[in-house]
């Protein structure tokens, strides 16, 4: 009797594991995708206006405009530029070819360009350094992390790799305003808004669609889109600014314990990460303490996850307002 039930346990679980796990996922019908979907996002008013407290010596290398947060909206039209739109939960309808362009990052003065990048899992990326000095540079973001150094004018290329989307960072720890914001999909069908606030989504098959936007200071949106073979769909978004991001840096900022406790945090985080990278380095019989190097590398990943916590923590005390 026992057989019975076992082999009827096991059907049922087939059935309800869905189909990433009882059989293999069709290929991305590209032939059929004739479908297009763009729009505009902006904000119903203004969002007030920050700029960094820099040091004097960094400061006097820049000017006001670049320090300015302008690039999350434009002033004049209420764009929202820098919003990552893209397809939910397309990675369990089809399997998909990773894109062979290489998503490019450049470290400026004073910022990243651009300061928002989306690619998807195994995809590279190319961070640059135009700065006239050598640069250590930490990836984050929720399955993926990494490190490299960057000399002046040189460029490294990272394959970046995720089990799920997510969102993270890519940040210069030495230098907490050094940031961009990191997006990695399991599938290609995303964009990134325009200055205009403009987006366009690649080709996709008819059907029906859920899009999701995300603003880093404004939060996500959804909207659900029927579309036809063929069609041309518009869908628009507008994000209510309502000041509840403003609460955590105003409760935050000049407070200088605060600021000088994330730095030790900071500081120690990085020396126990260099630790832990070179115990990792030394190990060099792959037969021998293969578990122990896995945990290594689990404890790594998780010191950058968190040093980007810890440097975006930073960079929010950092900011002021402007006096419009």
């Amino acid at each position: 009797m026992i057989e019975p039930r076992l082999a009827a346990l096991s059907a049922a679980w087939l059935v309800t594991a869905g189909p990433g796990l009882a059989q293999e996922l069709p290929a991305f019908p590209a032939a059929k995708a004739t479908c297009r979907i763009r729009g505009r996002i902006r904000a119903d008013k203004p969002i007030p206006m920050w700029k960094f407290e820099l040091p004097k010596g960094e400061a006097d290398k820049l000017t006001d405009d670049v320090l300015e947060e302008s690039r999350l909206c434009h002033r004049e039209t209420l764009a929202l530029p820098n919003v990552v739109v893209h397809v939910r939960a397309l990675e369990d309808r089809w399997k998909f070819e990773v894109p062979k362009r290489v998503t490019k990052l450049s470290i400026v003065p004073g910022r990243f360009d651009p300061h928002v990048v989306a690619l998807m899992s195994g995809q590279k990326l190319r961070i640059e350094n135009k700065l006239s000095e050598l640069v250590a540079v930490v990836v984050g973001c929720k399955t993926y992390s990494d490190t490299c150094e960057i000399e002046s004018n040189r460029g490294r290329e990272l394959q970046v790799r995720g089990s799920t989307n997510g969102r993270g960072a890519v940040v210069v720890p030495v230098r907490p305003w050094l940031l961009a914001r990191l997006h990695v999909f399991l599938h290609p069908i995303f964009a990134v808004s325009s200055p205009s606030g403009a987006f366009r989504l690649p080709p996709l098959p008819p059907g029906e669609y859920e899009l999701e936007a995300h603003h880093e200071l404004l939060g996500t949106q959804r909207k659900r889109i029927k579309v036809e073979a063929g069609h041309r769909a518009k869908v628009d978004f507008v994000f209510q600014v309502d000041g509840r991001y403003l609460v955590a840096k105003k409760r935050g900022r000049h407070n200088r314990g605060f600021a000088s406790a994330m730095r030790a945090e900071l500081d120690a985080v990085t020396r126990v990460m260099a630790a832990q990278v070179a115990q990792l380095a030394a190990q060099g019989k792959p037969a021998q303490g293969k578990r122990q190097r896995e945990a290594l590398r689990r404890r790594v990943a998780m010191l950058r996850t968190r040093l980007v916590q810890i440097v975006e923590r930073i960079r929010g005390q950092m900011l002021v307002p402007i006096e419009r």
